[in-house]
C-alpha cells in the first residue's frame, strides 16, 4: 500500500516544483526546453503573419512582443542567443531608414536580445562565429536553412557586427580573422552578384572598413584616406569611390 506523504514542508517543496516547472513551460507562451548540450533554447511566441499579429495595432506591441523574457535570457548561452538574434522578426526593418548605421543601434537598443548579447564579453565572437557560417547563394530562390533563409539576413548581420558595441569586443587579432571572414564573403557575393546587389556588398565594405578604422590593420595612408572618405559619406557614395574600397577589401 502506498504511503501518503504528510510532511507539509515535503508538500510545499513539492508544491512550488511543480509550479515552477509549469511557470517556464508557460512563461509568455514560450518553450523552454533543454538540450543534449544543457543550453536553452527558445523561439518567438508571436510572428509577423500570424493572426495574434495581425492584430496588432501598434509597433510597440509587435516590440512587446518579441521581448525574451528575463527569466530565460539570463540561463541561455552566447551560442543560442546569438541563434536567437539572428532570426529575430523585424530584422528587416533597419532598413526602413536611410541611416543604416543609426537603425541597428535603436534596434540594438529596443530588442533585449541584442541588448543582452553586447553585454557579453563572448558576444561579438558568437556573432563572428555565426556569420562564417552564413551560405552564399548561387541563386536568389535558392533554399537553405531557416537561419540562413534570405540573402538579406547577411547584410544585416554585417551591419550588427560592424556596430561599435560590438566592435570594441574585439582584440586585434580577432580583428585580423575577422577580416579573412570579411574578404572571403566579398569574393563570394561577386561571385554570384546576380543575388548580391551593389546594395549588399555595400555592407561587406563597410564591415572591412570599421575593421581597418578602428583596429588598426596595416594599411598604406592611401588606403586609410579611402576608408575615412568611405566611412564619412557612407550613407551618399559616390559611384568612383565604390571601386577604391573594393580595392582595399581585397587586401584584407
Amino acid at each position: 500500500m502506498n504511503k501518503v506523504i504528510k510532511n507539509p514542508f515535503i508538500m510545499r517543496k513539492v508544491a512550488v516544483i511543480a509550479l515552477y516547472a509549469v511557470w517556464m513551460f508557460n512563461l509568455s507562451g514560450n518553450l523552454l526546453y533543454a538540450q543534449k548540450d544543457g543550453n536553452a533554447a527558445w523561439d518567438y511566441p508571436v510572428k509577423p503573419g500570424s493572426e495574434e499579429w495581425k492584430n496588432f495595432t501598434t509597433s510597440q506591441q509587435m516590440l512587446e512582443a518579441l521581448q525574451i523574457p528575463q527569466g530565460i535570457l539570463e540561463i541561455l548561452s552566447t551560442k543560442e542567443l546569438a541563434k536567437i538574434c539572428l532570426n529575430y522578426p523585424l530584422y528587416i526593418e533597419h532598413t526602413a531608414m536611410n541611416d543604416e548605421r543609426t537603425a541597428i543601434s535603436i534596434m540594438i537598443e529596443i530588442f533585449n536580445g541584442f541588448k543582452e548579447l553586447s553585454k557579453r564579453e563572448d558576444g561579438t565572437q558568437a556573432l563572428i562565429n555565426l556569420y562564417k557560417e552564413f551560405p552564399i547563394l548561387s541563386q536568389f530562390e535558392e533554399e537553405t536553412s531557416k537561419d540562413y533563409d534570405t540573402p538579406y539576413k547577411l547584410p544585416f548581420w554585417e551591419l550588427l557586427i560592424a556596430n561599435e558595441v560590438f566592435m570594441k569586443q574585439l582584440d586585434d587579432p580577432k580583428a585580423v580573422e575577422l577580416g579573412k571572414i570579411v574578404l572571403d564573403k566579398y569574393e563570394h557575393k561577386l561571385k554570384f552578384s546576380h543575388v548580391y546587389s551593389l546594395y549588399n556588398i555595400k555592407k561587406t565594405f563597410l564591415l572591412g572598413a570599421v575593421l581597418i578604422d578602428q583596429h588598426n590593420l596595416s594599411k598604406t595612408s592611401s588606403q586609410i584616406e579611402t576608408v575615412k572618405r568611405f566611412l564619412e559619406s557612407y550613407d551618399n557614395i559616390e559611384p568612383t569611390l565604390f571601386t577604391e574600397i573594393s580595392k582595399v577589401i581585397s587586401e584584407l
